[in-house]
């Protein structure tokens, strides 16, 4: 049976995502996909979930609210470059970033947005209300774009320190490097693994399992 959620992806120290998925797993076993964004400087690694749902329809609906609430289209903490609606999502159309693209944008989110509809607007408001976890989840995901914030702010001022940059390249040579000694592991299946010793028979060192030739 498909499960579907909706989840917040983000990178530590930058942006994040929010979007919706459907796997055959539980929810926090998918943990090696982090969104369809398409910014290919978008680098998530890490990923909260934030609802479950039975069906698409359910988390469809969960997946308008929260870009809604955070608007995420325009706001810069995220990587959506678009705003889920209902039953599609909602873009600029004008393809460019000059300052009327916004007033076109929100010209278009006026007739198009289907969150303008009070019907629509009442019918989640009661899916939300007897829902007490739907609420929690977005306090939730709501702290942690907060604390992100907060960490992000407290890390430029650690930079603005002379010679803090490369104090920190230095303190991350050599064994003080967290990646020091690991390796990528890869065993005939295709499982991946990232250690320092091998986790065992006929696991070989890198990403793609290479087959020895027979003559």
């Amino acid at each position: 049976m498909k499960t579907y959620y909706t989840y917040y992806s983000y990178e530590p120290w930058g942006r994040g995502y929010i979007g919706k998925r459907g796997c055959q797993c539980l929810p926090e076993e998918d943990i090696k996909y982090f969104g369809s964004f398409s910014d290919p400087s978008f680098h998530p690694s890490e990923k909260v979930i934030l609802s479950i749902h039975d069906n698409e329809e359910e988390a469809t609906e969960t997946e308008v609210l929260l870009h809604d609430f955070f608007e995420v289209d325009i706001n810069p903490q995220f990587a959506n470059k678009a705003r889920q609606t209902s039953s599609k999502f909602f873009c600029d159309l004008t393809g460019t970033t000059n300052p009327g693209s916004a007033i076109k944008r929100t010209e278009l989110n006026k007739t198009n947005n289907p969150m303008t509809d009070p019907l629509v607007r009442e019918k989640l408001k009661v899916k939300r209300n007897n829902n007490p976890e739907w609420n929690e989840n977005v306090a939730r995901s709501r702290q942690t774009l907060e604390s992100r914030e907060k960490s992000r702010e407290a890390a430029k001022k650690q930079w603005e320190v002379p010679g803090a940059k490369q104090a920190l390249s230095e303190r991350r040579m050599g064994a003080g490097n967290p990646c020091y000694g690991l390796h990528w592991w890869v065993s005939p299946l295709g499982e991946t693994s990232y250690q320092s010793e091998c986790p065992g028979d006929n696991w070989q060192q890198g990403r793609v399992y290479k087959h020895e030739e027979t003559s």
